[in-house]
């Protein structure tokens, strides 16, 4: 019986010290960490549109040396893109990254930075950077007019050009397009290109947003409402518009309607006076 229970035993000591193997072998993985300072940027935070965004990583090899340092780059949740990539050979390394930040204002940079040891361990941290706009009094663009597009005179805007568009022109720069389709005028607008985003707003809010950086406030608390048309325009209405157009880094603008015009032989137009940057 004693024979037995021994020979019974050997197995179960075999389990049990290639179970506790496991934990031993295990690799650690590096570390990543961000130096703070005037000019650096350790946290999610908003940086001025065409500066540079400047970072500074720490990173430790758990184990043997580091093999490199990277940081990666994606706009607004997309796509993440490899922007640089440091070689190191070293148990510790400090290295500095500079990008410049550009898009549109309101676009959301997420750098990712991520260390790589010898043993193909990695470790990642990321900060989102919100771009800002440059502080700027906004400019009036008055007595402006937007015709029904099935009439004879222009039945679309270019917000960011200040010109009128008509049948002919690109549909990306229709930032605003009258929606009549029959004989009634429909006092409705929306975009060629589908975009555009239109938000209502008081005469307060109008009359107390003067800079770039109080539009993109203004557009913030607003842009949950904001839909791609908008019916029954009527005279001294107020609106902010996020005109979304390509290639346009601030596409914000508030808009006052001056006059309705509905008119015989399809000759209606909206008048407007509406401010954006200079």
């Amino acid at each position: 019986m004693k024979k037995l229970l021994f020979l019974l035993a050997i197995p179960a000591i075999t389990f049990l010290a290639s179970c506790g193997g496991d934990g031993d072998s295990e690799v650690p993985k590096p570390t990543i960490t961000f130096e703070t300072g005037t000019d650096l940027i350790s946290a999610d935070k908003s940086v001025e549109i065409n500066t540079d965004a400047e970072f500074k990583v720490v990173c430790v090899s758990n184990d043997k040396k580091l093999k490199n340092v990277s940081m990666s780059l994606a706009t607004n949740g997309g796509t993440s893109g490899k922007v640089k990539d440091s070689i190191v050979n070293a148990k510790t390394a400090t290295v500095s990254f500079k990008s410049k930040v550009t898009g549109k204002v309101g676009d959301v940079l997420t750098y990712t930075f991520t260390v790589t040891d010898d043993n193909g361990e990695t470790a990642s941290k990321a900060i989102n950077v919100t771009i800002a706009p440059k502080t700027e009094a906004l400019s009036p663009v008055s007595a402006q007019k937007v015709s029904n597009v099935i009439g004879p005179d222009p039945g679309a805007y270019d917000l960011n050009t200040s010109l009128e568009k008509v049948s002919g022109d690109p549909i990306g720069v229709k930032d605003i397009l009258d929606l009549t389709t029959t004989t009634t005028f429909a006092k409705s607008w929306g975009s060629g290109h589908g975009l555009t985003k239109y938000a209502v707003i008081t005469q307060t809010d109008y009359d107390n947003t003067t800079t770039t950086t109080s539009l993109l406030a203004l557009w913030n608390s607003k842009s949950a409402s904001a839909t791609s048309t908008i019916t029954n325009i009527a005279k001294n209405t107020y609106y902010i518009i996020k005109s979304n157009q390509d290639g346009v880094d601030f596409d914000l603008y508030k808009l006052k309607v001056t006059d309705v015009v509905d008119a015989t032989g399809n000759n209606d137009y909206i008048e407007f006076t509406y401010w954006k940057k200079p």
